[in-house]
């Protein structure tokens, strides 16, 4: 799972992709409670400026990473990463686009992007 988390490029199947999702979630959550304490004045301003450069440095890549697993869960199902400016310009789009990397198998064949990332192994986990 972090074997390429800023990779843009190649397949990845859905474990990869809820994995990562898993992980960024409590992280995010992590950073933005101490975001919410300083702007309820709960924590001193004086940390506010040291904080918001990291929780920026974070965010962004968090983002990056997003992207970047939504672009190879894309190309494992046979489309261009392209689409994941559809899923930032329209919101709606990319809560339903959300829910379809995470539910869709993608093909068990190679396409365009690659060699198909699917565990040779099966077991509870296996796509």
């Amino acid at each position: 799972m972090m074997r390429a988390w800023f990779d843009f490029n190649g397949r990845g199947d859905r474990i990869d992709f809820l994995g990562t999702v898993w992980l960024l979630l409590p992280g995010l959550a992590l950073l933005g409670t101490p975001l919410f304490l300083m702007g309820m004045g709960v924590l001193q301003q004086a940390a506010l400026l040291a904080f918001d450069l990291v929780a920026l440095g974070l965010g962004l890549a968090a983002i990056l990473v997003a992207m970047a697993g939504a672009a190879r869960r894309l190309q494992d199902l046979g489309f261009s990463a392209w689409w994941l400016a559809l899923a930032v310009l329209v919101p709606v789009v990319g809560l339903v686009g959300l829910v379809v990397l995470a539910l869709v198998p993608g093909s068990a064949e190679p396409n365009a992007y690659g060699p198909s990332p699917r565990r040779t192994t099966r077991g509870p986990l296996a796509t």
